[in-house]
């Protein structure tokens, strides 16, 4: 078993919503700490219980944007001039997912949680695992053991690589338009591409872990695009 923090409140998760951080802005109750606190609460417990089926913490589902016009979430600080990818991890904005996640897991880890920590890519955009193993990954920026560490990514076939596209989602016109955006920019969403392509682009997005032995990646969540009476 995997505990898994969902959402924040009983709602649909998934899109630009206030389900999109691991706390909810605005609200002096479900802040940070408390979401730090609750998983440590939920790992004693466990543990404590004797729960040895229990083997592993998701500390939060699908971190991405709360709002369109907003700021959203980003894995590390950028260094100045420094290339795609290049980050110190040690920021302190409110927003960073790679602050927020060491955090969580250095409390995890003090309170003698069993088991393993997964952090997921932030959703929207979803990149490449490769920005959130440079400069250092993440076991090693956060002075963790490397086994405690387990990274996840989710592909749906209506998502993906480097951005996200609602078209799938969309009627007539508007899934038209999102159609010829995609077109003139060259890009294709997973479900669209071609099994060789697909495959290029799982290696690129995460299968390079495995091959280079780099740190164990979880596929919590995939599914594939019915809707064409196929697989996507």
């Amino acid at each position: 078993v995997v505990i898994n923090n969902h959402t924040t409140v009983g709602s649909w998760s998934g899109g630009v919503e206030l389900n999109g951080m691991w706390y909810r802005d605005g609200c002096a109750t479900y802040t940070e700490d408390a979401w730090m606190s609750d998983w440590v609460m939920m790992a004693e417990r466990y543990r404590d219980m004797g729960y040895h089926q229990v083997i592993g913490y998701d500390l939060r589902n699908e971190v991405r944007p709360t709002t369109m016009t907003g700021p959203g979430p980003r894995w590390g600080e950028r260094e100045r001039g420094a290339g795609k990818g290049a980050c110190c991890q040690r920021s302190e904005d409110v927003r960073d997912w790679s602050r927020a996640a060491r955090l969580c897991t250095q409390a995890l880890l003090k309170a003698d949680a069993p088991g393993f920590v997964v952090v997921e890519r932030i959703a929207w955009p979803q990149n490449s695992l490769q920005d959130m193993l440079l400069p250092l990954p993440p076991w090693e920026a956060w002075g963790v053991p490397r086994d405690r560490i387990v990274l996840a990514v989710h592909m749906y076939a209506w998502s993906g690589p480097g951005s996200w596209s609602p078209k799938h989602f969309l009627p007539g016109i508007l899934k038209s338009f999102f159609n010829a955006v995609d077109y003139v920019s060259g890009r294709e969403l997973y479900g669209e591409m071609s099994q060789e392509v697909l495959e290029q682009q799982m290696d690129k997005d995460f299968g390079f872990c495995l091959d280079q032995d780099i740190c164990p990646v979880w596929l919590s969540e995939l599914g594939a695009d019915l809707s064409r009476g196929e697989l996507g």
